[in-house]
């Protein structure tokens, strides 16, 4: 492995990491130095990946009718979310670096400009919240589609 670059993509979900982050700013440069020690690594970037919401058993397991009408502007599908990030993750460099899905900005105006998708249905879930099917595909009861 000398030589070569290995990168670890950390994905802080929990809010109380982010706290601890916050306290503690060498927290990254300790989990940098913990990795580090493996496999005589030349380099190691610690990252905050926020791939925002994904259409996957996590978020629809508990979902109610009016948080499914409100995906249909803010989630996708896990191949989009992918195809948009995994470049993005391979070019980073350094550490302390944070790539994001969606900004705030980009975020609020796919609320503003999907509201009827919220109000009517759309894209993703009726206003019934039940899964809007494309033909060749196959979903899970909880709207998940399948591969």
């Amino acid at each position: 492995m000398c030589g070569r670059k290995l990168w670890f993509s950390v994905l802080v979900a929990a809010s109380w990491f982010q706290q601890v982050y916050i306290w503690a700013p060498g927290i990254v440069h300790l989990l940098g130095r913990q990795f580090w020690g493996w496999a005589g690594l030349s380099s190691i970037g610690v990252h905050n990946l926020s791939p925002g919401m994904v259409l996957t058993d996590l978020l629809l397991k508990d979902s109610t009718v009016v948080a499914r009408r409100f995906f249909n502007t803010l989630a996708e599908e896990p191949e989009t979310v992918a195809a948009s990030l995994a470049p993005r993750i391979l070019a980073v460099q350094g550490t302390r670096k944070s790539i994001s899905y969606l900004s705030p900005a980009s975020a609020f105006l796919k609320v503003a400009l999907g509201f009827p998708q919220i109000i009517q249905g759309g894209r993703f879930f009726d206003k019934n919240g039940n899964r809007v099917e494309v033909s060749g595909n196959r979903y899970q009861e909880n709207g998940v589609r399948l591969r």
